[in-house]
């Protein structure tokens, strides 16, 4: 469940009923106290979004963005420029009534996911993360309430990398899983030796869907005999290439195991 409430509230971010509008800004030092104009380490800009709370931005002096924030607000919260000034702080009661709150720190590769009850925090999720100078994830490292409960290294070659059986983002098969189905049952051809022999089941292929897309590695997982096995392998490595799957926002190796169904007209 936390998994999906934590996509929700992103998804629905994504999804914002209106535009933001600007209702203040502020000049914040490094150690997040209010500052001037012509001494300062970010420029904040604060935007209500009507019917969600509020949207944050930090920009260093040469205008670049450094963070990004939202706070989803109870209804009954009144706006105050103070509850904007230290946002690394854990918001008290008596302060902004928050639900929720999820930041981002470009430069630093750091994303901080909180959630509150009444405006207490309840639960913080700070996930830290470095990258290849080709741009593919290297470290992930999660924090939950200042507990680590993941710690991550990865190759820069993704093949090299583990096969996994779920990942974050599954391959896809041109037209789903019906579309494979379909494939699988036009390229069929059932042996004439197996008819007469009267061999049926369901014949089990194991096979990897690599980083490109191609499915590698077949191999029967549960035979019924060799005649209609063979006939199991040949049509599966005859399918289309796949939408490669994706763990962490990496490409990744993804072992499937699906099944063939030989079955003969009730005549035979």
């Amino acid at each position: 469940m936390k998994f999906f409430y934590t996509t929700l509230i992103i998804s629905f971010i994504g999804l914002l009923p209106l535009p933001a509008q600007n209702i203040d800004s502020l000049f914040i030092t490094s150690e997040g106290r209010i500052s001037t104009d012509s001494v300062y380490k970010y420029k904040r800009l604060i935007k209500e979004i009507e019917g969600f709370g509020y949207s944050v931005k930090d920009f260093d002096t040469k205008g670049k963005l450094y963070l990004r924030c939202y706070f989803m607000a109870h209804k009954r919260y009144k706006y105050d420029i103070l509850d904007f000034v230290n946002l690394k702080k854990s918001h008290p009661k008596k302060t902004i009534k928050l639900n929720a709150a999820i930041t981002t720190y470009p430069n630093d590769t750091t994303s901080k996911k909180s959630f509150y009850d009444d405006g207490v925090l309840i639960k913080e999720k700070v996930v830290y993360s470095t990258y290849y100078a080709s741009g593919i994830l290297k470290t992930k490292r999660v924090y939950e309430n200042g507990i680590k409960v993941e710690d991550n290294i990865f190759p820069e070659d993704l093949e090299s990398g583990p096969t996994f059986f779920i990942v974050d983002k599954m391959p896809e098969y041109p037209g789903g899983e019906e579309g494979f189905v379909s494939d699988i049952q036009a390229a069929l051809v059932y042996p004439k030796e197996a008819i007469k022999k009267k061999i049926q089941g369901i014949v089990y292929v194991e096979f990897v869907v690599n980083t490109k897309g191609e499915l590698v590695e077949p191999k029967i997982k549960q035979s019924v005999h060799p005649l209609i096995d063979n006939e199991a392998l040949r049509i599966v490595k005859t399918t289309k290439k796949w939408i490669p799957g994706k763990s962490y926002g990496r490409l990744a190796k993804v072992r499937y195991s699906v099944p063939v169904v030989f079955k003969l007209p009730s005549s035979h």
